[in-house]
């Protein structure tokens, strides 16, 4: 098998994170307030003079659903990207070219079973987190898009001549296991530069052990060295692209949710 080029991925990474940037409407616009009601809750989005959305709610169905709504509506060409991404899914909309990333994103990737395993592993309050989330996505999707396509929807969307499909729990699933993967599979070393900087800290105390692991890591990468443990480097010939277990209930899933909350 062709073994899979080194840079493939990252720099599909920052094809997904330029084309959401130029998406995303950058303009100052004047302060608003919307309003939804998710199950008899109200969720009040409050954008500042700058656009920046601030999300009121006193439950976590509310918060999220309106967390959605906001993404959906700042960002929708940026989830489509995601999603495909992570799915093995660019080919059908960008060309052939995409092809050797798809292909990659599918061996390595996840099948909707696993995916659904993995949703299955976390705990209520995390489920209740994802399916609000999906559930803002569709909300937006459904009132404002389905209303006004040709003004609601992004540039992108008219130029390749596509709509945005309901947006699945499974995709927010299969995306997180995708930025794992970019920002966290490619070095393998946490655990271990964790023990480095408790034995700097140790030594050094907290201040200088601090700065003493930074120097470390400036020397590492000058010299260029790239730690194994991970990533998606060339296969060996004849041997198809390492799939690196993700369990249903690891950190990387578990942390998605927990950082959303902070």
């Amino acid at each position: 098998m062709k073994p899979v080029p080194r840079m493939l991925l990252p720099s599909l990474a920052c094809i997904v994170l330029l084309f959401g940037w130029l998406s995303a409407d950058t303009k100052a616009s004047s302060v608003s307030v919307t309003t939804l009601t998710v199950d008899g809750e109200t969720a009040t989005i409050f954008r500042d003079e700058f656009g920046v959305p601030h999300i009121f709610a006193e439950t976590n169905q509310a918060l999220f659903e309106a967390y959605g709504f906001t993404v959906a509506e700042d960002r929708l060409w940026q989830l489509e990207l995601n999603r495909r991404a992570a799915r093995g899914r660019l080919a059908e909309i960008l060309g052939p070219s995409f092809v050797d990333a798809d292909r990659v994103a599918r061996v390595t990737g996840y099948t909707d079973a696993e995916l659904d395993a993995q949703f299955a592993r976390l705990t209520a309050e995390e489920r209740e987190i994802f399916t609000a989330y999906r559930a803002g996505i569709n909300r937006y999707l459904a009132d404002v898009v389905a209303r006004d396509p040709l003004t609601k929807l992004p540039f992108e969307f008219h130029a390749l001549v596509i709509s945005p499909e309901p947006w699945s729990v499974q995709d927010s699933v299969a995306f997180g296991a995708f930025m794992a993967r970019q920002f966290g599979e490619v070095g393998g070393r946490e655990l271990k530069n964790q023990a480095l900087l408790r034995s700097l800290i140790d030594k050094y105390g907290a201040d200088q052990g601090d700065l003493q692991r930074r120097a470390v890591g400036q020397r590492s990468r000058r010299s260029g060295h790239c730690s194994s443990g991970g990533g998606h480097g060339p296969a060996p010939e004849g041997q198809a692209p390492h799939r690196r277990e993700l369990s249903p209930g690891s950190p990387p899933l578990q942390q998605m949710v927990q950082r959303s909350r902070r």
